[in-house]
């Protein structure tokens, strides 16, 4: 915890004055009769330092408390009495008195019980104030959720009462800057948190939601923060390191980042030239400025109206910090920016300003002059050591704790009684009887102002008092130091890590990291292989079966679909080999695509073939991908069912294989290819069907390349025949392959099945018939002398046959005749 005094040694100016021979006297309002009546003198609280060096206070800065603040149409001052003002436009409650009544000359604003205020600072037409507690309170506009007290903002829209901000538990402010939306505070911690409007990303959550109650901005390295500072849609802090960030808008390279980028939501470093550092920064309407630690003043951002100071010719947008013109003798002590114009104090104790004069803000007596490009001396003798500019009214205090304001007037905002007429040159507050609260800018009295000096409040948590130099030291990177006045730094235990140097904590080693080492600088990866999933770790955990890790993972991953891990510590999944498939995740085995399918492909997904694309997009079919769940036009692999004409036997198969002879398949999927039927065959390898056997041909067995020829004798007379036949009795077939049979022709029979030729009838016997089974015998008196006759022949006269069959007839015998 950053060691804090709340309440910071403040200036009794009452004493000043009378020690300066000095009286004054001035006014302020009643609450009930603003206008004419002055209260009676109080007793003002006396709070003295014995050896002031430097009076005053540093805007938006931890080590002093702004007790002045100029808004858009009001502004706002701690007395030092420790009693709080407020004068200007009241049509939101910003005047803190109970009323929406407004007042052209200060009034008293209605302090919470128990509560001392210490800074305030005014926005728009919101006002907020830190007190000695640490407490935070709001008051004015709840729009956009400025009173972050966990109120709907919509529902909190005028609140003419403070409204205590809700902040971290344990956590009070160390200052409190506002602007037009948003409001950002930094904790006891250093810890920065912002609330209110959030549209361009400047609450630096990473988001760009409002938020109602206190957002913790993400600095990097969980840096700590010395000074905030609200923009119109920006934010700009310094951390103790020196570093310079700003977050929100960018459009005009307001963030000082080299880029006109987009928003951004999370802080950005604004690039300082390399040997410089910031003490004190301030953010307007797209542009910032910042007092560099030479005491000279840099801008960036939008440079119209001359607000970056860059004269006449300086008319160009700059996304990095330009030096504002100066003399080589300038150096300045304070800085602030409103809206379009900058003011700054110099050591030798002018008070100069730059940017927009429509309303006088320059304070050179005129308006008729737009804007100033140029740092310019406010006119008149002032001893200014502490200003406010928010929009186009600037507040002032002298030394001597008087206070005054010029520019924008149209609602009374100066303090001076008249409204509706601007200011061109410093004008008095009208306050009485109690002067200015002012904090002094030197407590340890050394001559440095607090912003100028790394150690203003001593060896403070994220230093250490090193005996050898006889001064503090910022912790260096891998150590730290959480107490204050400590003599020496603390190394940073396992399991934590500090990569800057002044820190007062370590950062847990977050996850996917580890540290198993002291005093380290950063965090080492989970080597792949390995994660973690919590913070503040010294090892990492080995990945699991079915499981991987790239480097610095959170978690480990389960292999997806088509991929496995069969091995423990793993960086990578393995693709299922071919013939193989993983369809669930997380597998630490793949599987055999089954028997009937197979997979060319690494990597597939099921085991089930991938079916038809179910979808139509611009007229292409496409998938969506088991593994992924995503939409593909190229079917994801997974096991394949064999082709037609194909088969697999086996399972893990990572190729299909044709039917042989004999075989044919005709469905998808088959782990055997099917037989060709008797009477069919298959001649062909991957044969989808099976063949019948064409007429003439037949085939008796299965699994046939070829069938055979009816044999002569026979015939086939259909297809697909199992069997040939045999010719019939009359009937026979000389050829082979036949689909019939040829009945015998006269002068021929068959006399048997299956006869490859007819039979000429022998000498004797004739046909003259056809299909014929056998031969007629010749008849008496008849005869046939040569075979294969068609018919029998009579014998001549003179000649008789008186035997059948005869092959000749017989003379007649002498004493015969015929």
């Amino acid at each position: 915890m950053f060691f804090h005094i709340r309440t910071r040694d403040l200036v009794a100016f009452a004493l000043i004055l009378l020690m300066l021979g000095m009286s004054a006297s001035f006014g302020i309002a009643s609450q009930d009769e603003r206008k004419s009546t002055s209260l009676e003198d109080e007793t003002p609280l006396l709070l003295t330092h014995s050896t002031i060096t430097d009076i005053g206070f540093s805007a938006d800065s931890i080590y002093t408390n702004t007790t002045i603040a100029a808004g858009t149409y009001n502004g706002c001052a701690i007395l030092e009495n420790q009693s709080m003002v407020c004068w200007g436009d009241n049509e939101y409650g910003q005047l803190g008195d109970g009323t929406t009544t407004g007042s052209a000359v200060p009034i008293y604003v209605n302090v919470a019980a128990n509560e001392t205020p210490v800074e305030v600072t005014v926005g728009q037409v919101t006002a907020c104030a830190l007190m000695e507690s640490g407490n935070i309170y709001c008051w004015g506009s709840g729009y956009y959720g400025k009173m972050g007290n966990g109120e709907p903002w919509n529902d909190d829209y005028v609140n003419t009462e403070m409204r205590q901000v809700l902040l971290p538990e344990g956590q009070g402010g160390q200052t409190v800057s506002i602007s037009g939306g948003h409001i950002c505070t930094i904790l006891d911690n250093g810890d920065v948190y912002c609330w209110g409007r959030g549209n361009q990303g400047q609450l630096g959550y990473g988001g760009t939601s409002n938020r109602n109650i206190p957002a913790k901005v993400n600095l990097p390295g969980q840096r700590s923060a010395i000074a905030i500072s609200t923009g119109t849609f920006m934010t700009c802090a310094i951390t103790r390191d020196g570093m310079g960030y700003c977050w929100g808008e960018n459009d005009e390279g307001q963030l000082g980042n080299g880029t006109t980028n987009s928003r951004r939501m999370t802080p950005a470093e604004v690039l300082f030239p390399s040997g410089y550092t910031p003490v004190s920064i301030s953010a307007g309407d797209d542009f910032a400025c910042a007092l560099m630690d030479n005491r000279k003043v840099m801008c960036w951002g939008e440079n119209n109206d001359g607000r970056l100071g860059q004269g006449p010719l300086g008319t160009d947008d700059e996304t990095t910090p330009v030096w504002v013109i100066m003399e080589n003798s300038e150096t300045a002590h304070f800085l602030d920016i409103g809206t379009k114009s900058a003011c700054m104090i110099l050591d030798s104790g002018e008070t100069k300003c730059w940017g927009t004069n429509e309303e006088g803000q320059i304070g050179q007596g005129d308006t008729d002059i737009d804007y100033y490009s140029t740092p310019t001396e406010v006119n008149g003798s002032y001893d200014f050591v502490a200003l406010s500019i928010n929009s186009d009214t600037i507040c002032a205090i002298t030394s001597n704790a008087e206070g005054y304001c010029w520019g924008d007037n149209e609602a009374g905002q100066t303090g001076r009684g008249s409204i509706d007429t601007d200011e061109p040159t410093p004008d008095e507050i009208l306050f009485t009887p109690n002067h200015l609260m002012l904090d002094d800018r030197d407590p340890d009295e050394d001559g440095i102002l607090s912003i100028f000096e790394p150690f203003p409040r001593g060896c403070i948590p994220g230093s250490w008092f090193n005996s050898t130099l006889g001064d503090c030291q910022w912790n260096s990177p891998g150590h730290y130091t959480d107490q204050a006045e400590l003599t020496q730094e603390i190394p940073c235990p396992i399991g934590s890590y500090q990569p800057n140097t002044g820190q007062s904590s370590c950062l847990l080693s977050p996850p996917g990291y580890y540290t198993d080492v002291e005093a380290s600088i950063t965090p080492t990866p989970c080597p792949a292989g390995q994660y973690q999933p919590a913070e503040g770790q010294t090892a990492c955990l080995i990945v699991d079966l079915g499981h991987f890790s790239l480097e610095g993972s959170v978690e480990q991953t389960p292999c997806p679909k088509g991929t496995f891990q069969d091995s423990v510590g793993q960086s990578t999944c393995l693709d299922a080999d071919p013939g193989y498939y993983v369809d669930i995740e997380g597998s630490n085995s793949q599987f055999p695509c089954p028997s009937g399918t197979y997979s060319q492909s690494s990597g597939s997904v099921s085991s089930y073939p991938i079916p038809p694309a179910g979808y139509i997009q611009n007229n292409n079919p496409y998938w969506i991908d088991p593994a992924s769940g995503q939409m593909t036009y190229n079917p994801p692999p997974s096991c394949t069912n064999a082709d037609i004409g194909y088969h697999v036997p086996y399972s893990a198969s990572s190729e299909q294989f044709e039917c042989s002879l004999g075989t044919y398949s005709d469905t998808v999927g088959l782990t055997d290819c099917k037989i060709a039927s008797p009477g069919h065959y298959t001649d062909v390898t991957g044969a989808t069907t099976d063949f019948a056997c064409s007429s003439g041909f037949y085939q008796p067995l299965s699994g046939q390349s070829l069938c055979l020829d009816a044999d002569p004798g026979h015939f086939v007379s259909g297809n697909g025949a199992t069997e040939q036949i045999e010719c019939w009795l009359g009937f026979f077939q000389s050829q082979s392959g036949s689909v019939g049979c040829t009945p015998s022709t006269p002068g021929n029979y068959v006399n048997q099945t299956g006869a490859s030729a007819q039979t000429p009838c022998d000498s004797g016997y004739y046909q003259n018939q056809f299909m014929s089974t056998e031969c007629r015998a010749a008849d008496q008196g008849h005869y046939v002398a040569e075979t294969g006759s068609l018919s029998q022949s009579k014998c001549e006269i003179g000649s008789f046959s008186a035997q059948i069959a005869s092959v000749g007839c017989t003379s007649a015998t002498p004493g015969h005749f015929v």
